[in-house]
């Protein structure tokens, strides 16, 4: 167990020099006394430029220089840039918001202008503003308001977001107080909240997967696009460890409006994403009793209470609040930020459950509570089983003794409710993907309740083999079906709770043991990316789960091991990866760009660069330009190694034992695999069926010719495995399209890597298998690609498209522009898979 209190850092001692300055500052203001700048400077001797700096945000007094007015930039008091400021909208400490006029494009924005009265923090509010631009920029969810523009004009520094005419949840609340409706007391009501603070979490967790928190969440900072449609505004206090901009909380001021602060912040502990969901559980608590959790007579008051005190149960002050709710409630204003919820989504996932009726999990549900939230789901089944145990009962109580008793009755509605509980762990488990860091609070819930059940398993033994083996009493009959389901689903469910907690030990594992481990070479790669020509000054960030492995020699692109699918390879000394069974997969770092992918039968008319191939059918063409994001995508195809040491199994026909294809390892790429199975597989290993745009972009590796490495179908020679004579030689009874030209010495697949690789140092694209792609079969006329990725997802749901040849193919399948559909149930000998994965940011 963690020590609860860890030492404090000299931030962390300036932290409480500042909560004791805010404390003092509110009860002087509180009692009318004189709350002079020099007076506090006095009492902390030793901290004058943290008091000043704290005594400025607090009073909003101006600095010793003004910053410039509207007029000294020659425009009218309601120009600045090109907006024409319409109405005041609100004003913080630092900022004053306006409804605009952006007269270039005709549209109203919400201007948020840097206030005149900040010049003596003009540098910290800079970058401020510069912080909220960066992470507005990098979030794109209707649940945070989008940024359009940022900008400076002489001094003033202003940034145009969405303007959102709904008002706050903090006018919400001062409206439902002063109008005399008092908090939501009905069930609709209740729930509409929930569903909307459920919605902010769901945005919240989106800006946290970006490494983004926002530190400063309140009613005021969560707008309303409509009733049930939050929008989370105001990211100036944002703290994001992807942007390069200097953090301006270092040496730190206590930021956040302090009655939305949690208690570790107020100890001077760091914020991380338990911070924002603690404000985010007091803004959900002060919607239920138009009261915050603390709310006290005075801010220093209110202070002591966030400090030391649990907030109330909010049904105290709101009868009307559900139990389950109010469970939820308590659990994100915890406190203790290790009984909190761990994540803004582990919040949102609760609120869901509330409202769908489902058992939450902020607690194991018992029995009762189960039975209970079953019947709310299915009232029609529930009053069937409540009559089958009406029968059940008085069957019982006729046929003997022992199940006569109130007692034993209630055990068999235990017993059905473990029943359910057996089922819905089972299909929880499929949640339980992949092994991050971020699946470890769910592991953990999921973990406690099948130890629970697992706990209860000899009972319901003992019981089932207690019943008769045949009675003709269809209570008895009914009661041992359900016994025995019962028995068997806990018994399945054992090694599956060692595998969980397998899982979970990995995933808390993860973080430290790619990158804190490797955090040199992290520092190292990151800069080559940064400034390298290739990669257009990507910015990257340490990615959870993968190892640097340096650049490939040839290539020059940069490679990573990817841990949750087996060891790390090392380079011989010529720079070759040596890669052997127990090896995981292989990441390449693939350059983003302005990619030109299908095939035109001739030059454009229009000039514009085309992938020239005559001989391309319909179904390959026009070329098409789609701006890619950089991405990752395996060197290598899956293996059959990879693809068994996590399933457990290895489907595919030509695997080691075979006399004719003389296959010895299990390197080569696995088969006869359908695109559901590596949609599934590659995703708990947290990895990605790659889009048709990105494997052609990688296969032609910059080239627009027929074939990546030339016109001729010759070129192929040496680079690619397909149906040569060597083939035809062992294969005989086989009606393959042999090329009488090669001879690659291998009859099917071979052991990935076996040939020369391509421009971007990727082995067997064009031959060995054929690989699956996440695209729907859609002509490309008919479905635009998606920016970013390229995916085009139509309505032909039912196919998934395959590229690239097989060692089963002629060369014209190994051409660039090369695509089939297939049935994405469907599995075949020559169909394998190349692992891609996201870049996170």
């Amino acid at each position: 167990m963690t020590d609860p209190t860890p030492s404090i850092t000299p931030e962390g001692i300036e932290d409480r020099i500042a909560i004791a300055f805010l404390e003092h500052f509110h009860a002087d203001r509180a009692a009318g006394r004189e709350t002079y700048l020099a007076g506090y400077c006095t009492q902390f001797p030793g901290h004058d430029a943290r008091i000043a700096r704290e005594w400025l945000l607090a009073t909003g007094a101006p600095g010793p220089e003004r910053a410039p007015d509207f007029e000294a930039s020659g425009k009218s008091e309601d120009e600045l840039g090109p907006y024409r400021l319409v109405r005041e909208l609100g004003r913080g400490g630092q900022a004053v918001v306006y409804l605009a006029d952006d007269l270039r494009v005709g549209r109203q924005v919400a201007l948020k202008v840097l206030a005149r009265d900040t010049a003596a923090l003009s540098g910290q509010s800079a970058l401020r503003f510069q912080r909220e631009a960066e992470a507005l920029a990098r979030l794109d969810h209707p649940g945070i308001a989008t940024v359009f523009d940022v900008g400076q004009e002489g001094a003033r520094s202003y940034l145009a977001m969405r303007f959102i005419p709904g008002g706050s949840v903090q006018q919400w609340i001062a409206a439902r107080t002063t109008d005399g409706h008092g908090p939501p007391r009905e069930r609709a009501e209740v729930l509409r909240v929930a569903r909307l603070v459920e919605r902010a979490a769901r945005a919240l967790d989106i800006a946290h997967r970006a490494g983004i928190l926002h530190r400063d969440i309140k009613p005021a900072n969560l707008l309303l696009a409509g009733p049930d449609e939050p929008v989370l505004v105001d990211f100036g206090l944002a703290s994001d460890d992807g942007s390069r901009t200097p953090t301006i909380t270092m040496p730190g001021s206590v930021f956040g409006t302090l009655c939305y602060l949690a208690p570790e912040r107020l100890a001077g502990n760091p914020a991380d994403p338990r911070c924002d969901v603690y404000g985010l559980g007091c803004v959900l608590f002060e919607l239920l009793a138009l009261r915050r959790p603390h709310q006290a007579a005075t801010a220093a008051a209110e202070l002591r209470a966030i400090a030391r005190e649990r907030a109330p149960d909010v049904r105290t002050l709101n009868p009307g609040v559900p139990a389950d709710l109010a469970t939820v409630v308590a659990t994100a204003v915890e406190p203790r930020p290790d009984a909190r919820y761990q994540t803004a989504r582990d919040f949102a996932d609760d609120l869901d459950r509330v409202l769908r009726s489902l058992p939450i999990a902020a607690r194991p549900a018992g029995p009762w509570t189960r039975l209970l939230r079953f019947r709310e789901r299915e009232p029609a089944l529930a009053t069937t089983l409540a009559a089958l145990l009406g029968v059940l009962v008085v069957g019982l109580a006729v046929t003997t003794w022992l199940w006569r008793s109130e007692r034993q009755a209630l055990s068999d509605v235990t017993r059905l409710a473990d029943l359910e509980l057996a089922r819905e762990l089972r299909r929880r488990e499929a949640t339980l993907w992949p092994a991050r860091p971020d699946k470890v609070a769910a592991m953990r819930t999921w973990l406690a309740e099948g130890e629970s059940l697992r706990t209860r398993l000899p009972g319901h033994a003992e019981r089932l083999d207690r019943l008769p083996a045949t009675s003709t009493d269809t209570a008895l009959r009914w009661q041992q079906r359900q016994l025995t389901a019962l028995v068997a689903e806990v018994r399945d469910l054992e090694p599956r709770l060692d595998a969980v907690r397998e899982r979970a030990r990995a995933a808390s594992d993860l973080p430290g043991a790619t990158v804190e481990r490797y955090a040199d070479a992290w520092r190292a790669v990151i800069e080559r990316v940064r400034t390298s020509p290739r990669y257009g000054g990507l910015l990257l960030r340490p990615q959870v789960g993968l190892v640097p492995l340096g650049p490939d020699s040839a290539s020059g692109l940069e490679e990573f091991a990817h841990a949750l699918s087996g060891a790390i390879p090392s380079r011989d000394r010529s720079g070759k990866l040596a890669v052997r069974e127990g090896t995981g997969v292989v990441l390449v770092l693939i350059p983003g760009g302005r990619a030109v992918l299908g095939a035109d039968t001739a030059a454009r008319a229009d000039g514009r660069p085309a992938n020239v191939d005559p001989r391309a059918p319909v179904e390959w063409t026009p070329s098409y330009v789609v701006d890619l994001e950089p991405y990752f995508l395996s060197k290598f195809e899956l293996t059959q190694d990879q693809w068994q040491r996590h399933t457990g199994a290895n489907p595919s026909v030509y695997r080691p034992g075979g006399t004719l294809t003389h296959i010895r390892g299990l390197q080569h790429p696995v088969e006869l695999v359908s695109f559901d199975a590596c949609a599934r597989v590659l995703t708990e290993l947290d990895l990605a069926v790659p889009t048709e745009a990105q494997w052609e972009w990688a296969y032609r590796s910059g080239t627009h010719m027929p074939y990546p490495y030339g016109v001729e179908p010759t070129t192929l020679t040496g680079h690619e495995n397909l149906a040569d004579r060597h083939a035809r030689a062992q294969a005989r009874n086989q009606k393959w399209p042999f090329i009488s030209w090669l001879d690659d010495g291998h009859m099917v697949h071979a052991p990935v890597g076996s040939f020369a690789p391509n421009g971007f140092g990727l082995h067997d694209m064009g031959g060995n298998v054929k690989e699956w792609c996440a695209d729907t079969w859609e002509d490309y006329p008919a479905v635009a690609p998606r920016p970013g990725d390229g995916l085009r997802a139509g309505e032909n749901t039912r196919y998934r498209m395959l590229r690239g040849g097989s060692f089963a193919s002629a060369a014209d399948d190994a051409r660039a522009a090369a695509r089939i559909a297939a049935e994405k149930t469907e599995s075949g000998s020559e169909a394998g898979v190349r692992p891609a994965r996201r870049i996170e940011r």
